[in-house]
């Protein structure tokens, strides 16, 4: 998988969080924008802090208490956004279990490839979001 078809659906979610945030009639486009950029800030220093927690649920915790509005964050917002965390958490969790399997050499050359696919997501999102 290229680094630019890692980066496309952070893409893609911020700009459709971007319209539903300007679209949203009690907030002005001005206020909105400052939501968005606030979000893209969380989202890269979370992306950044290391991983400090010692179950899913903890991160998830961690995670949604940053980049979701307490007030403005509907049920179906949090519960999206959570199916989404876990299934990111599950399809890591797969890969891992599948490198343990490998010999040595073989397992460290699939674990540098999951961080270098990480490192570069978060490269181009930073790039791409200005963050």
């Amino acid at each position: 998988m290229t680094a630019d078809r890692n980066a496309a659906p952070a893409n893609t979610i911020l700009e459709a969080l971007e319209r539903e945030i300007a679209m949203l009639s009690h907030v002005t486009p001005g206020a909105a924008l400052e939501g968005l950029r606030a979000f893209r800030q969380a989202l890269a220093q979370w992306l950044t802090l290391p991983a400090d927690v010692g179950t899913i649920g903890e991160a998830w915790a961690s995670y949604a208490g940053a980049i979701l509005d307490p007030i403005a964050a509907g049920d179906t917002q949090r519960e999206e956004t959570k199916r989404a965390f876990y299934a990111g958490a599950a399809a890591m969790f797969g890969a891992m279990l599948n490198a343990a399997e490998l010999e040595d050499d073989p397992a460290a050359a699939r674990v540098e490839a999951l961080d270098r696919e990480l490192v570069d997501y978060l490269r181009l999102f930073k790039a791409r979001h200005g963050v």
